[in-house]
Parts: structure tokens; sequence; C-alpha cells
């Protein structure tokens, strides 16, 4: 028993054929028992990850009850062309740990720090960082993380991003090269507990179309959010549009849904709040299903706020370019309902919806 270092593993000259840990035949779970693990400075070979690989479609990777496990630079854009931090066909689990962080991984495909075809699920840690992570070739999504399986002629169900019963995680500085600044996702649910949840400073940067600051949903996927016990805050999120031989168009962006993508729950529970300083976009088709703020469940009430704001952005950022000003408007092609608590517009932002309904008592 003791804590476990991986450091400075291959290099430029001599990388490694493949992860530091692999698994093809089955499941593979680290059990922390209160001790650390570290990978820092990692150089792979392309085509695969620095620190842990999961090959098996049905196989789930688990990393429990750690101390600190921590993903610096294994690999980074500075060592290899390897296909980031984590890599997993199947399922990946993070849970009951101290602190977790990823900082300054780079994946030259989908997944800057982690990317899961299966279910992945960050529930029950005390700290939890994604910071500077990457994607550096061009469309590759979800600059921290990404949760998606391509879909065949008969999809099985897509997979779910699972955040929740964290005490503080934050998202800040991540950028993909496609769509997903930090996240890119067919299914996410997000719940903030204790000191909640950040997104800061992510950008989706991308010749044409670059789509989620923070967050992008695939399309026909789902996105739920829940501040439970702590706030849930967008702020600095931005799309950036990098044209060759032309100057870049940079907006503030929180969310973006794909087309067919919804809300299912978008609630904050008495005392706590949902902040976007950054606007939400949609794909210009209608999206089937209502979404109603602030919905309780089972037992469970939600009466805290949901406030989209422009009091953190710069002159600069609050003046329009043509037209109307995108880094103040929200769009949802669902028809919304307002069921209790507030839904607060300040500093000059609008929200514009497919149907809008505001219930006695909210």
């Amino acid at each position: 028993n003791g804590d476990c270092f991986i450091y400075n593993a291959g290099s430029t000259s001599h990388q490694l054929t493949s992860a530091c840990f692999q698994e093809s035949d089955g499941d593979l779970t680290f059990n922390g028992n209160g001790y650390s693990m570290f990978f820092n400075t990692i150089d792979v070979q392309a085509s695969n990850p620095g620190a842990i690989n999961v090959k098996g479609s049905d196989k789930t990777l688990t990393l429990q009850e750690f101390s600190q496990l921590s993903f610096i630079a294994s690999p980074s854009s500075a060592t290899s062309d390897g296909t980031g931090a984590i890599e997993s066909k199947g399922n990946i689990v993070l849970k009951d740990n101290e602190y977790v962080t990823f900082i300054n991984n780079n994946s030259t495909t989908s997944g800057g720090a982690a990317c899961s075809q299966g279910n992945c699920t960050i529930s029950g840690n005390q700290i939890v960082r994604f910071d500077s992570n990457t994607t550096s070739q061009a469309s590759q999504n979800g600059g921290a993380i990404c949760c998606f399986k391509q879909p065949p002629q008969v999809p099985p169900p897509a997979p779910i991003l699972t955040i929740e019963k964290n005490n503080e995680v934050s998202f800040i500085n991540n950028t993909a090269s496609g769509s997903g600044g930090a996240i890119y996702a067919q299914n996410l649910v997000l719940s903030s507990q204790g000191k909640g949840v950040l997104f800061a400073n992510n950008t989706s940067a991308a010749q044409a179309s670059p789509k989620g600051g923070a967050i992008a949903i695939a399309d026909s996927g789902e996105i739920s959010l829940s501040a439970d016990g702590g706030d849930i805050t967008f702020n600095g999120n931005t799309t950036k549009t990098t044209p060759v031989g032309a100057g870049s168009t940079i907006n503030r962006n929180a969310i973006d849904l794909g087309n067919q993508a919804k809300f299912t729950a978008l609630r904050a529970t008495e005392g706590n709040s949902i902040y976007f300083y950054d606007p939400i976009t949609g794909d210009s088709a209608a999206s089937s299903g209502d979404l109603n703020i602030n919905n309780p469940e089972s037992s469970a009430t939600y009466g805290g706020s949901i406030i989209f704001s422009g009091e953190k952005l710069s002159e600069a950022e609050k003046q329009p370019t043509s037209g109307a000003n995108a880094n103040l408007k929200s769009t949802f092609k669902q028809p919304v309902t307002l069921k209790s608590g507030s839904l607060v517009l300040k500093d000059g932002v609008t929200v514009d919806t497919n149907k809008f309904t505001q219930e006695t008592g909210s």
C-alpha cells in the first residue's frame, strides 16, 4: 500500500507504445484506499491515451477512494499526439475521491482529458477540477470531456454523462477545436452540492461554426441542470471562429443544443441559483417536449432562481456588431413554463422561447 507516482514516462524520441494502464478483456478498477495516484508528463504514441485505456465496449473503468487523483500533461500538446489522459469504449466511473484534477491534458481526437463511449459518472467527490485541457486537431469535441458514441442505424441508449453529489466542481480554461469547450455529450445530467459547479473561460474554437462555449449537447440529446445544494455558474465562456486569413469572431456562450436536443430539467432549490452570464443557443429545429423551470420532483421542491445577466460583460461585449447582440440573447426552442421560484433577466439580456407560461406562485 502507498501512493503511486508516474512521472516523465516516455520521451520525444522514445514514446510509450500504449497507455500506462491498458485493459482489453475485463473491467479495470483502481481502489485508492485513501492513498494518491499521480500521472504527470506522459509522452505516448499517436492514437493512445496517456494514462488509462479500456478497450472493451461493455467494460467499466472505476477510480475510487483516492486522497488525490491527478492527471497532468498526460499527454500534453507539447509532448505527443496522444488521445487524452483516459479513454474508454465502455463506462468511466470517478467516485468518492477527495481531490481529482485533470490539468493541461491534450487529445488529437475528442475529449481533451477523458473520452467515454459509454456512461461517464463523476459522483461523491470532494473537489473535481478540469483546467486547461484541449483538443488540438480540427473538429474534435469536448475540451475536457467527451461522452458520445456514434449511433448506428438502430441506436442503443445514448451514453449519459452524470456529474452529481460532488462538493465542488470546476471546468476552467478548457478549449475544444470543435464543439463543447469543456463538455460534449449526448446526454448530460448535472447537479450541484456544497460549493457548487463553475464553468469559466472555456472556449469552443472552430473555423466554421463553433458551438457550446462551455457545453455542447449533440443532436437529439438531453440536458438536465439542477442546483440542489449549491449554485451553478457560467461566466466568460465563448465561441471563437478561427477562419484562415481573417479576423476571429468571439461571442459569449454557455450551452448549445444540437438539432432536436432539449432541456429535461432547469431548476434550483430555494436559496440556490443557476447563473447564466453567458447565453444559451440552440439549433433552428424545434425541440419536442416542454421545459418546466423549477418543476418539483418526488418530494423535492424547487423555488430558487434561474438568472440570465449581462452584468459580467465588458462594455465592448455589450455593443452589437450587427443586429441583435449575441452576447445578450438566449434561445429556447421548447415551450417554457415557470412552475415556481424566479426567472430573472438583468442588464439587457433577452430570452427567446417557443412559448412562455408563468404559473401562479412563481
